[in-house]
């Protein structure tokens, strides 16, 4: 008898959308461990980078649903992700989700982007600043109610 109580397809999805989050999870293991062993700095920062993006996919698998993937709860599983990034430099990554669910197709693209803009604010925008603060907002504005991301450093 399946455990899922929406039937054996969905827990075979399920089972393998975590299979596939945990392989994601592994090459970026790899490709970090790659990184850090090379000599040449720039070959280091590009697997690092490499690294960065397959987590960050691997995050958006598990977010899944068959309404489309949860981009709120991926924020939010990712908030602590940046927080570390800085190398012990305090750094408050704040986040205001509303839920909102975004087509499959758009959301891969979508957390490549934010995983860049938040690279890119942790290494340029927060140098100097008395605060070091960066805050994302993910809410629905306008008439249409379309999903609108917002992060300010």
């Amino acid at each position: 008898m399946s455990e899922n109580p929406e039937g054996p397809a969905a827990e075979l999805a399920s089972e393998v959308r975590h299979r596939t989050a945990n392989t994601l999870q592994l090459l970026a293991t790899l490709a970090r461990m790659r990184g850090q062993k090379a000599s040449d700095a720039e070959l280091r920062r590009q697997m690092i980078w490499m690294a960065e993006a397959i987590g960050a996919v691997g995050s958006l698998e598990r977010r899944r649903t068959p309404e489309g993937i949860d981009f709120s709860g991926y924020i939010d599983e990712m908030a602590p992700v940046w927080r570390r990034r800085q190398g012990g430099l305090a750094v408050d990554v704040v986040v205001r989700l509303e839920p909102i669910h975004i087509r499959d197709q758009a959301a891969s693209t979508l957390a490549l982007i934010l995983n860049e803009l938040m690279a890119n604010a942790l290494t340029h925008g927060l140098q100097g600043a008395a605060v070091r603060r960066i805050s994302i907002d993910l809410a629905r504005t306008g008439e249409v109610k379309s999903p609108q991301l917002t992060a300010e450093a």
